[in-house]
Parts: C-alpha cells; sequence; structure tokens
C-alpha cells in the first residue's frame, strides 16, 4: 500500500505532474470545489447556514429576490476577497463539521471538515486547517507540527496570553495578510509573557533577565544529567541570541519603522521562537506538575 502511495496510482495526472511545488495563497478550483460540496450539504438547510454566516462574519450570502432564502455558492464564494472566503470556510465548518442525510433511500455520510481539508491539500493551498475549522498558515510538515503542540501546551489559563501572541503570530504568516514584522513581535511577546508568568517581578524579556532567572530555572530541570545540563547552558545561551536577533524588530530606533523582513528570514526566525516559547511552557508544566505531588 505505501508503495501504490509513493506511485500515486489512482491519481490524477494534473496532481502527480502538475502540480506547482510553490503553495498559493488563493485558487479558483478550491472555490469551486467548495461551493459544489456546499450547495449539497447544505441543500436542507440554506436558512439555517446563512443566518450563522451573517451572525458570525456579517456577509450577506442569501441570493435576493427569491422567494425562499437560498445561497448560491459558487457565486457567493467567488466575489469574496481570501479573508472572508476562509472565514466561511471555518464558519461551515464550526457551524456542522459532519451530517448523514437520507439520498435516494439510503444514508450517506458527509464530512465536510474532511473535504475541506482534501481541497486546500490537493489545489496545493497554503493553509491547514485545525479541529475546529480554524485557518491557519501552512509553512511546511514540521511547522504545522511545532505550532500544533505548541498551542496544545499552552492550553492553559495562566498560559492564555501567551497562546494569543503565538495564534497572532500564525495568523501575521498568512500569505494573504502577510506580515513578518508582527508575527516576530509576537512571538517574542508570547515567550516575554511566559517569564512574567513564572517570574512575577520580571518585566521584560532580556539577556539579563534569562542569565540571572529564567536561564537557571530552565537548566535547573537537568541537574541530574550532566551532559544533558550542559547542553541546556549551550540552547539557553541561543535563546539570548534569539532575543537580541528579535529586538531589532520589536521597537523601530528613531521613531523610523524597521522594514519588513522577508518571508524566508521571518520563518525561520518565528520557528526558533516558537521551539523556545514550547521549550519554557514544557519545563513550566513539568515544574508545576512536580508541585503538585
Amino acid at each position: 500500500m505505501d508503495d501504490e502511495k509513493k506511485e500515486g496510482l489512482g491519481e490524477f495526472y494534473s496532481r502527480n505532474y502538475l502540480r506547482s511545488s510553490a503553495a498559493s495563497p488563493d485558487d479558483a478550483r478550491a472555490r469551486h470545489r467548495l461551493a459544489a460540496y456546499l450547495n449539497e450539504y447544505f441543500s436542507d438547510d440554506e436558512r439555517e447556514i446563512g443566518l450563522f454566516i451573517e451572525r458570525e462574519l456579517g456577509l450577506k450570502p442569501r441570493s435576493y429576490g427569491s422567494a425562499t432564502y437560498t445561497i448560491y455558492w459558487e457565486s457567493f464564494l467567488g466575489k469574496l476577497d481570501i479573508g472572508d472566503f476562509l472565514d466561511v470556510i471555518t464558519a461551515v465548518v464550526r457551524f456542522r463539521p459532519q451530517q448523514r442525510k437520507n439520498r435516494k433511500g439510503s444514508i450517506v455520510t458527509y464530512d465536510l471538515l474532511s473535504f475541506t481539508r482534501r481541497v486546500v491539500a490537493e489545489q496545493n493551498l497554503a493553509y491547514r486547517i485545525d479541529d475546529k475549522g480554524g485557518i491557519h498558515p501552512s509553512i511546511d510538515a514540521a511547522f504545522a507540527i511545532n505550532s500544533l503542540s505548541l498551542l496544545r501546551r499552552l492550553d492553559d489559563a495562566k498560559l492564555q496570553a501567551s497562546a494569543e501572541h503565538i495564534a497572532r503570530a500564525e495568523r501575521s504568516l498568512l500569505p494573504s495578510s502577510f506580515d513578518g514584522r508582527q508575527a516576530i513581535r509576537s512571538t517574542f511577546d508570547a515567550a516575554e509573557n511566559l517569564l512574567k508568568v513564572i517570574f512575577p517581578n520580571c518585566t521584560q524579556l532580556k539577556a539579563q533577565s534569562v542569565t540571572e532567572q529564567l536561564g537557571p530555572y530552565l537548566v535547573s530541570h537537568f541537574r541530574e544529567d550532566r551532559t544533558e545540563k550542559q547542553s541546556a547552558d549551550k540552547l539557553v545561551k541561543s535563546f539570548i541570541d534569539w532575543i537580541e536577533a528579535a529586538h531589532f524588530y520589536r521597537h523601530a530606533s528613531g521613531g523610523t519603522e524597521t522594514s519588513q523582513p522577508s518571508e524566508e528570514f521571518t520563518i525561520a526566525l518565528v520557528s526558533q521562537g516558537f521551539s523556545f516559547v514550547r521549550w519554557i511552557a514544557d519545563i513550566y508544566a513539568l515544574q508545576n506538575s512536580t508541585l503538585q505531588e
């Protein structure tokens, strides 16, 4: 079976051989495919999903002039800007991710979440869809895994502010609204918030606070393993280097805004920042669980 997957058996020719290596921020065929699916998926309750979209997004999917509440999905989705289009994906999945319908005497199971994920992957869009229908940038597989595991680790009431900063960093990486400065700043803010949670008297994330407080806190977790402790000490030093690199994009010198960093540099710096935030959050969780035992 693995060999068949590698060979792409049964796959469409264009997806096997004409697929671009670069992911796209938008795609007309993706919109058309989703419209065709939604037309069947909500055929019995267009009014309910239409009103939900109106309430949540302020968009008007209804086709006026009809005696009933009718949505012409292809026309509606085709006119949206990319931000609204992605929001509609989230809205329809949130409203009803799955359902079973009677079709000509047979019960058919529809999985809207799986279908939208498949369309996004097959049309090579630069996004991933989480379990609740939220849209996130899909830099690569490693980045997606790192950001998902990080957000799960920050699922703690005390770490909510850090989680919000990470979510904002992710939104800033979306192709439709890329803002490298904000992505770096938000990642820095997530790390700084963790510092303040662990050490309430610390007000700034800088070399001194890491050297004197956060660094020893992290390294002390590995006191029983000399090699791991030495390696952790080096990692703390690289974290200080990361802080200093990110600082260039946090505050403009002389009142002039710094230029936007390139996408490749932003992803490199944010990815490293995510890893450091995850490491701090991991140690915080482990230390807390030890104290509670």
